[in-house]
């Protein structure tokens, strides 16, 4: 017997129960009550009998009908509920195997729409691009066809009810298809028979991805366990969103760290500026060059070159013009040689050529041809035309190198080279790089002295010429290294050009203060020499004064000697100095007059207590005329502005002789005494003049 037969024999027997006590009970008391007339009782039983069963047969076939509807209602909520759990599983799976959102939302609306109970759905999702509501996904059909509203899925529909509710509260909203306003797309599905609407939010970890609206033929679909399990169906959505979207960040990442690989591979290899070789790379080209020339015995050359006055371009327009400047040259450089040979930028502004196969000759023509295609026509920039200069070397192999390092050291001088000689383009020469290179190691030199603090001051004697007594030492700078003293002239000329003429001055007068209370400096003048170079910074006039101030034993003692490269620049500055200084006690001394211009009217201009005679004219005033009358002149023009002389280079007792008869007063040279450092100074005593 089946479940429905089971349900309607349940009233059926409960009213036969009923109708057969009620047939006794009601007999027993008729017969009690018409017990006079058997007959009468009879008919009456019988009557009352069948209008008992007729009405309670009616009532009993009307409880069946209704039993038997709530069964088939029961019946079909619980296959609705079980179809619904079954959606939730297909939407779960879903969201493990979809990776677009689109076609997740989308699957997952037909299978919510079963077309009895359930007749349309859409799904709405945030569009990250443009932050607004889209509808993604929709279905749901009629016997006429899809509704309107889903197949033109407008995104407003995201601004009716009950989606906008549950986007703006954040919760499942129900609302009924009644008096619907016109216009509204929805009341296509309140005539097919839709009765009520009901949206979910998609939600994750508190933010909302978007909404599930799904419409209904059943009033009570969205209620009780139907509500929830369409809730669950709806976490499902959120989730696969969810996971969705987490892979599309991972995508995305992934893609990105691909991009950035990319990117720093180029850079690895590549100047981003100009698009060019860096200098690694072409470094890596030129060592596979010449492993190659190596094999093959081919030669090979390298053309390399930098701007002219590019600082200035920066310093005058920019560095973002002079970035554009540079992108320029490389495009221009790219034009101008042939896909084989390499193209690098070694350097802030410096560029080179590999040219395989090529010679001496064949880089030449090459060289040529780049330099004007860089330097032919001005950069525009901004409507002016920035003139780009270049300098130009070539270096070819095995001429000039056989090994990367030897290649690589030409390159570096082989522009200096240009320079040096004032030439555009330059070929390198063996005995220009050797010059170059001793001015370089001796630059090193000076900057490891330093580091090591190796500068140290020598004392070499002035002599009264008319007594031959001491009277005081000219400070020279010197270099210890290892066993010798290196001299000034071997490196005061480097210490210049690479800038660290400032830093040797210091050492020295911080020795010369040290040293200056020391016996065997007692009661001698210290004749120190100016950098030509600083002296016409302010700081470094303002630094002499000051250390005369707190050393008040060396402004007594101390002769500063300037020479006409001093003051030619700044005069008035120069005057102003020599007055401060000499207003603390330190005197001045005017080196090497008689070199460069000489001027009489210069030398009056200056207050000085010294003239240094240069040691040119004093060598030759024994052997010229001219010499000794320009030496004599020099003299009595000193004294009569009130100015010891000094003859340097006295390297005879001829010229001690010559001079003390010239009346020149001190005396200074290799003949009277060397330079020697300050322990060496007791075991020294300068000739006597004869």
């Amino acid at each position: 017997m089946d479940r429905y037969s089971r349900r309607a024999l349940r009233p059926v027997l409960l009213y036969v129960a009923v109708a057969c006590g009620w047939i006794v009970a009601s007999d027993l008391l008729m017969l009690r009550a018409f017990s006079s007339g058997p007959p009468a009782l009879g008919i009456a039983s019988v009557a009352k009998g069948l209008g008992f069963v007729l009405v309670t047969g009616a009532l009993l076939f009307r409880a069946i009908s209704v039993e038997l509807r709530v069964l088939e209602r029961s019946e079909g909520q619980a296959r609705s509920l079980n179809r619904g759990l079954r959606t939730l599983a297909a939407v779960q799976r879903l969201a493990a195997e979809k990776r677009d959102a689109g076609e997740f939302l989308q699957h997952a609306c037909e299978l919510v729409v079963d077309g009895r109970h359930l007749k349309a759905a859409w799904a709405a999702a945030l569009d990250e691009t443009t932050a607004e509501w889209r509808v993604r996904a929709f279905a749901g059909q009629t016997g006429e066809g899809r509704f309107r509203l889903v197949s033109d899925a407008p995104a407003s529909l995201t601004t009716l009810e009950p989606a906008r509710q549950a986007l703006q509260q954040g919760k499942p909203a129900v609302s009924a298809l009644e008096d619907l306003p016109p216009g509204d797309p929805q009341r296509d599905l309140a005539r097919a028979g839709v009765k009520r609407a009901g949206a979910f939010p998609l939600s994750r970890q508190g933010r909302t991805l978007g909404v599930l609206t799904i419409y209904a033929a059943d009033a009570c679909a969205f209620d009780g366990a139907h509500g929830r399990v369409l809730g669950e169906v709806a976490d499902a959505l959120s989730l696969g969103l969810h996971v969705i979207a987490l892979e599309r960040g991972r995508l995305h990442s992934e893609q990105l760290l691909r991009l950035q690989m990319a990117r720093l591979e180029a850079l690895r290899d590549r100047d981003p500026l100009t698009g060019l070789y860096n200098r690694r790379r072409f470094e890596e080209f030129m060592a596979e060059e010449l492993e190659e020339s190596r094999r093959s015995g081919r030669p090979f050359a390298i053309v390399v070159f930098d701007l002219d006055r590019f600082t200035e371009v920066n310093a005058r327009l920019g560095h973002e013009s002079g970035d554009r400047v540079l992108a320029a040259v490389g495009k221009r450089l790219r034009q101008a040689v042939r896909p084989a040979e390499r193209i690098g930028r070694i350097g802030g502004d410096s560029f080179a050529v590999l040219l395989p196969g090529a010679d001496v000759s064949a880089a030449r023509a090459l060289a040529e041809q780049v330099m004007r295609e860089v330097t032919a026509t001005p950069v525009l920039l901004g409507g002016e035309g920035v003139v780009v200069g270049a300098t130009g070397g070539i270096v070819a192999y095995p001429e000039h190198g056989s090994t990367q390092a030897e290649l690589q050291a030409a390159l570096d001088s082989v522009l200096v080279q240009a320079r040096q000689h004032r030439a555009q383009l330059a070929v390198f020469d063996q005995a220009s790089h050797s010059r170059w290179l001793q001015f370089h190691s001796r630059g090193e030199l000076v900057r490891r002295a330093l580091r090591d603090r190796r500068i140290v001051p020598a004392f070499q004697p002035v002599v009264d010429l008319s007594s031959g007594q001491l009277y005081g030492y000219e400070v020279l700078a010197r270099i210890r290294d290892g066993g010798r003293l290196v001299e000034a002239g071997e490196f005061i000329r480097e210490a210049e050009e690479y800038g660290l003429m400032a830093e040797v001055d210091r050492q020295i007068l911080e020795s010369v203060v040290d040293l200056c209370q020391d016996a065997r400096l007692a009661g001698r003048h210290l004749f120190i020499n100016l950098a030509p170079d600083l002296l016409s910074r302010r700081a470094y006039r303002e630094a002499i004064l000051q250390l005369l101030d707190r050393h008040s034993e060396l402004a007594r003692c101390s002769v500063w000697e300037l020479t006409e490269r001093h003051s030619l620049p700044d005069m008035a500055a120069v005057l102003a100095f020599i007055q401060e200084v000499k207003a603390r006690g330190a005197r001045i001394a005017l080196d090497d007059f008689g070199s460069g211009y000489s001027s009489i009217g210069y030398f009056r201009r200056l207050p000085v207590d010294y003239v240094k005679i240069d040691g040119a004219l004093v060598r030759g005033a024994g052997s010229s005329a001219l010499d000794e009358r320009v030496v004599a002149a020099i003299r009595r023009v000193a004294a009569e502005l009130g100015a010891e002389t000094v003859a340097e280079s006295v390297e005879d007792a001829a010229t001690a002789h010559l001079m003390r008869q010239m009346g020149v007063r001190f005396g200074q040279g290799y003949y009277l005494g060397r330079p020697a450092l300050l322990e060496q100074l007791a075991a020294q005593s300068p000739a006597q003049p004869r």
